[in-house]
């Protein structure tokens, strides 16, 4: 029996790899057998782990086979994992977390030359830019894998800001310019008057005149961002037109007197005054206080007076008035009518100039101080009327005479003052120096004669007014006196019974109307004068028996 050697096959070393290796080949000894999977292969496309591949050899010579098997490991790769901010402040840690799931070692290149083997780290970069940090992770078999990712830092901004003009005549535009440096970066304004604003250029601003000579509006610019800001502030100078004032010691003086005049103009940054007196004079003295004298003829003037200040942002003006009233009155007025007969209205209208205060006196016990008055008078004479008048300054008096006129004297007689209905009454006139009789009877009837004669149709009490003409001086007067009319009596009366035996006892009854007496005749010879009224009442009437 003889038995044949076994070839030596050598499939190769068991070895590991990572499976981001490149594409792997096996070579065995001796050439010319076969493996039980393909020999070339790519470690990436295996699962991580152990893989065996076995070649099989036959020897040509004694037909004996034998097999050699290599083991692969395929190690995994790591994956690295961090996190950090997409900024970060100049001079402040930056935290890195690393978030590889792994059992490795770590080397962090942080992109400015700093580098760490920590598995988490921190770090304060000293200048700004963008840096590129760089995380690479091994695992135990020394499979490797690099993550990068970059950082940007920053520092606070820089805040600056120009404007112009820097001062002026209000209201005045202001141009302002942002000339803060820094990114990214966020602004606030507060501008005095104009309010808030987050815009980076916001344009022209109106500053509003100052209330009084010049005023200072401020300007505040803060830009920031998450590291910080700055602020600048600044303002803007804005001055006033001038706004004069001006007091005088009195505005109405007597002819001729001097005015005292006061500048008390608060609002006077580099002003220049000028005054104008109104009377053709002027000056152009800079002192608070001066004066001057004003004087008039006959006729109150005013002057008026006005305060001139100017300076760069322009003028203005302050004016008062001065009334100068004449150191005399003339006193004068007229009066319509002159004479007359009462009751006389007369018109009084005075001319006099410039009067500040006047009396009337109408010569009767009676006053004024209307301007120009009306006044009644009722009894005949002669009458001194007077009117006081003054400007303040001087006063005058005017006398002028009225005269009312006497009325006519007469009189008139009704005879008889009482009539019935029906009856006639006399009316005779007394009087001397009368003429023009007019008649006014009372009953709508008028009469001019002399003395007329007249009768009355319906009961009353009628007023008769006689008129007159004085032939002395044309005045008319009028007298009145009443006349009684006395209605007509209305004779009336019952009787019962009206027949029967004798003796017969009758009652009569008498319902006669507007009587005063009565008296009855029977018939029989017999004879009353008795009034029977007729009740006003419901009980039984008087009985004449």
């Amino acid at each position: 029996l003889t038995v044949l050697p076994l070839p030596v096959v050598d499939a190769g070393v068991d070895y590991s790899i990572c499976q981001d290796a490149s594409v792997q080949q096996l070579s065995a000894t001796p050439v010319g057998g076969n493996w039980d999977q393909p020999n070339l292969f790519d470690p990436d496309t295996l699962a991580p782990g152990p893989n065996t591949w076995c070649y099989s050899y036959t020897d040509p010579g004694t037909g004996c086979l034998n097999t050699d098997c290599i083991v692969v490991t395929i190690d995994s790769v790591p994956q690295p994992l961090f996190s950090i901010p997409d900024t970060a402040c100049v001079n402040s840690p930056v935290f890195f977390d690393n978030l590889t799931v792994c059992n490795c070692t770590y080397a962090w290149d942080l992109g400015d030359g700093t580098t760490s083997t920590a598995v988490d780290t921190s770090h304060a970069y000293a200048s700004t830019g963008t840096y590129t940090v760089t995380l690479i992770a091994t695992s135990g078999p020394g499979c490797t894998d690099t993550l990068s990712s970059t950082i940007t830092v920053i520092e606070p901004p820089t805040v600056g800001f120009t404007f112009g003009p820097g001062q002026g005549c209000g209201p005045l535009t202001v141009n302002l310019t942002n000339t803060s440096q820094g990114s990214p970066i966020s602004y606030a304004w507060d501008i005095e008057t104009f309010g808030p604003s987050s815009q980076a250029q916001p344009g022209p601003v109106v500053f509003p005149t100052a209330p009084c000579d010049f005023i200072y509006y401020t300007i505040e610019l803060t830009a920031s961002n998450q590291c910080g800001g700055q602020t600048q502030t600044d303002s803007v100078l804005v001055f006033a037109p001038p706004q004069p004032t001006f007091l005088v010691n009195t505005n109405t003086v007597c002819s001729p007197d001097t005015i005292q005049f006061l500048n008390t103009t608060t609002c006077a940054w580099n002003t220049t005054y000028s005054w104008s007196f109104g009377d053709g004079d002027s000056s152009f003295t800079q002192a608070p206080s001066l004066q001057h004298l004003y004087t008039t003829d006959s006729l109150i003037v005013q002057y008026p007076v006005v305060l001139s200040a100017t300076n760069a942002c322009g003028s203005a003006t302050a004016l008062d008035t001065i009334t100068v009233l004449p150191n005399t009155v003339d006193a004068f007025f007229n009066a319509n009518p002159l004479v007359g007969c009462p009751p006389l209205p007369v018109q009084f209208i005075q001319s006099t100039v410039g009067i500040t205060q006047w009396t009337w006196e109408f010569g009767d016990g009676t006053q004024s101080t209307a301007l120009d008055p009306q006044h009644i008078y009722f009894n005949a004479g002669t009458f001194q009327v007077e009117f006081w008048a003054t400007n303040g300054c001087a006063s005058d008096t005017m006398v002028q005479q009225v005269v009312v006129l006497p009325p006519p004297v007469f009189d008139f007689t009704a005879t008889p003052d009482s009539v019935c209905v029906g009856e006639e009454v006399a009316f005779s006139p007394s009087g001397q120096n009368i003429s023009g009789l007019a008649w006014d009877l009372g009953d709508g009837t008028a009469s001019n004669q002399t003395a007329p004669v007249h009768s009355y149709a319906a009961q009353g009490t009628y007023d008769v007014a006689l008129s007159a003409i004085s032939t002395l001086n044309g005045c008319i007067d009028t007298v009145m006196h009443p006349v009684v009319v006395l209605p007509t009596p209305d004779a009336s009366f019952t009787l019962s019974p009206l027949e029967g035996c004798t003796p017969l006892f009758v009652e009569f009854t008498d319902t006669s109307t507007d009587t005063d007496f009565a008296s009855w005749t029977f018939g029989d010879g017999n004879t009353a004068a008795k009034k029977c009224s007729i009740p006003t009442t419901r009980q039984p009437p008087t009985l004449c028996r």
